[in-house]
């Protein structure tokens, strides 16, 4: 199964939001898989199985069921 996810930022019509920069987005989305556990609500553990250039293989627990898979940077 392939899965993505589609985020929009910086939402030119919500000038209550500040703009992030490119950066910021990046050091957001690189915590996201690297530290799940702070955004998924359920999750029990994490451990990264395998990484590489531009990639992480992790393995995700909620209760009973395990998830695995990879984050392609």
């Amino acid at each position: 199964m392939k899965y993505e996810h589609l985020i929009q930022v910086n939402d030119p019509n919500d000038p209550a939001i500040e703009p992030l920069t490119r950066m910021q987005l990046w050091n957001g989305l690189v915590a996201r898989a690297e530290n799940p556990g702070e955004f998924v609500y359920g999750l029990d553990t994490m451990r990264v199985i395998k990484r590489g250039p531009g990639f992480i293989e992790r393995e995700m627990q909620f209760g009973r069921r395990v998830i695995n898979d990879r984050v392609e940077f």
